[in-house]
């Protein structure tokens, strides 16, 4: 079952225990295009002034590979034209293919997120540890890793996942729903920027 048929099921089933109505032909298309772009989402503050900070970085760094960015995530494979459509640069390199480089035409034009780690692809969820050693994997078939860092904005799937797989945790706590744990958080994305000698400048 692809995304698309399980969202279609989920939406189906999901709009039957409210109405006994049938849904309006074409609905469940629509919803499915609609969070299917950015028409569906809107960006935190913070989530540009960080991918702005990191690509300032790599140019400044000749996009040498200090430091990779990617997604680790337990949705979709969506994620990618989601993320596109935000105008961020994506590689289209996933967990199970060989690392794969974009001849951009414009030369000064750098990813702005390297790779892409589907739960969907490893065959495993956060918070188990195999979806975080599978990342870390394909960061290591690029260069030698001194230390991962993942940011999520879920207590166990991203937090305590990671820190389990001996990753550095930080959780993403904008509203400060967590500000009684003793755990490292952040109330703006740009806030973990120091952690990747990155300037926020």
């Amino acid at each position: 079952m692809n995304a698309s048929e399980w969202w279609t099921n989920v939406i189906t089933s999901t709009f039957k225990s409210l109405t006994p109505e049938t849904l309006p032909k074409g609905m469940v298309l629509e919803l499915l295009q609609l969070f299917s772009s950015s028409d569906g989402y809107v960006l935190y503050p913070d989530v540009p002034a960080f991918f702005e900070a990191i690509r300032i970085h790599k140019e400044r760094t000749s996009h040498s590979a200090d430091l990779l960015l990617g997604i680790l995530t337990n949705s979709d494979d969506r994620v990618v034209s989601i993320l596109e459509s935000f105008g961020l640069q994506v590689n289209p390199w996933r967990y199970g293919t060989k690392k794969v480089g974009i001849a951009h035409a414009n030369p000064k034009i750098c990813d702005d997120i390297d790779f892409v780690a589907l739960s969907y692809d490893v065959g495993f969820e956060k918070p188990h540890r195999r979806i975080f050693d599978a990342t870390r994997e394909m960061a290591e078939s690029r260069f030698e890793v001194s230390h991962c860092i993942h940011v999520g904005d879920d207590l166990e799937k991203d937090y305590q996942g990671a820190e389990a797989a001996g990753w550095k945790g930080f959780l993403l706590d904008r509203e400060d729903i967590h500000a009684s744990e003793c755990i490292e958080r952040l109330r703006s994305l740009t806030q973990v920027l120091p952690y990747l000698d990155v300037s926020s400048r």
